[in-house]
C-alpha cells in the first residue's frame, strides 16, 4: 500500500510540478534532529504516525528558507497524538516569513481537525481533503506566479 505522502507527489506531478530532491545537506539536518524512522530520502519527507507539532515546524523552518522549494503541500493529520490545531498558526506565519505559498491537506474529522482547518482558512492557508484538489490548488498558484512575473516555482 502506498502512504498519502507517495500519493501527494504523484498527484503534484500529474499537474506537471516538479517534486525537487532535496540536496544531501538538507537531508543531513533533517535526520540529524528528526527520529530515526522519519523518512528524509526522498520527497516526500514523511515524518510517520509519530509526527509533532515540533516536527513539522522543524521541517518548515529547514526546507522553507532554501531555494530548492517554492511553495509546500503539508500533509497534517490530527488523529495523531503529537498533533495539536496550534500548528495552524506556526504554517500560517511560516507561509509569510518565508514569502512562498503552502497548502495543507488533512482528512481528519475530529474536532482538532475542525479547529485546525478553520484557523489555516481564517489565516488564508487552503485546505484540502482531497490530494488531487490540493495538487490542482498548487498548480494554480505556480500559474498565478507565472503571470505575476515570478519564477516557475517547484514544490516540496
Amino acid at each position: 500500500m502506498v502512504g498519502a505522502g507517495v500519493q501527494a507527489v504523484d498527484n503534484v506531478e500529474s499537474v506537471g510540478l516538479v517534486v525537487p530532491e532535496l540536496p544531501q545537506e538538507v537531508r543531513n539536518t533533517l535526520s540529524r534532529s528528526l527520529p530515526p524512522f522519519a523518512s528524509t530520502a526522498n520527497p516526500p519527507i514523511d515524518l510517520t504516525g509519530s509526527a509533532t507539532d515540533a516536527m513539522y515546524e522543524f521541517v518548515l523552518d529547514t526546507v522553507l528558507p532554501t531555494n530548492y522549494v517554492d511553495m509546500a503541500l503539508v500533509l497534517a493529520q490530527m488523529q495523531l497524538p503529537g498533533m495539536t490545531p496550534k500548528l495552524a498558526d506556526y504554517i500560517i506565519e511560516a507561509g509569510g516569513r518565508f514569502d512562498k505559498p503552502i497548502v495543507v491537506y488533512g482528512i481528519s474529522a475530529n474536532e482538532d481537525a475542525r479547529a485546525f482547518k478553520a484557523r489555516l482558512e481564517e489565516g488564508g492557508v487552503p485546505t484540502y481533503d482531497r490530494l488531487e484538489t490540493a495538487a490542482n490548488a498548487l498548480r494554480a498558484l505556480y500559474e498565478y506566479a507565472v503571470i505575476r512575473g515570478f519564477s516557475a516555482p517547484s514544490l516540496t
